[in-house]
């Protein structure tokens, strides 16, 4: 489980980069990354991230930020595919940052709406209904 004590902490002493606590906080993080992420854990850490809370936002914030990170990820998409005229092509990486941002507002809307994200998808996944044919055995 992530220590978010530690983990808020960092963000006050980061100016002290040698100190004692930062070096711990920074030793948690790696050894955190070091672990498989659960939905729980990804949960926690990114309402740590938020002290003031999350309850500032309506639910239509949260899917405008939601729609909003979509649209930057369908539009390096259309630039990596082929956009006619196209100059720019993203990396695997700037894709994956997008999708990442996806994932992290969807759960912080899940949370606001009292949604557990991780049972819900978990109950979800064997009836869910996929869009192409030949997707499931």
């Amino acid at each position: 489980m992530l220590d978010t004590r530690k983990m808020r902490t960092c963000s006050y002493l980061l100016p002290d980069p040698g100190g004692e606590v930062v070096r711990e906080c920074l030793d948690e993080i790696d050894h955190q990354r070091s672990q498989p992420l659960t939905f729980a854990a990804f949960r926690e850490a990114n309402l740590s991230r938020h002290p003031a809370g999350i309850e500032s936002w309506s639910a239509s914030n949260w899917i405008a930020a939601i729609v909003g990170e979509l649209g930057e990820l369908a539009s390096l998409i259309k630039m990596r595919d082929g956009l006619p005229g196209n100059k720019f092509s993203p990396t695997d990486e700037q894709i994956a940052k997008e999708a990442a941002d996806v994932f992290t507002y969807l759960d912080l809307f899940c949370a606001a709406n009292g949604i557990d994200l991780g049972r819900v998808v978990a109950e979800r996944l064997p009836t869910a209904p996929l869009k192409k044919s030949g997707w499931r055995s």
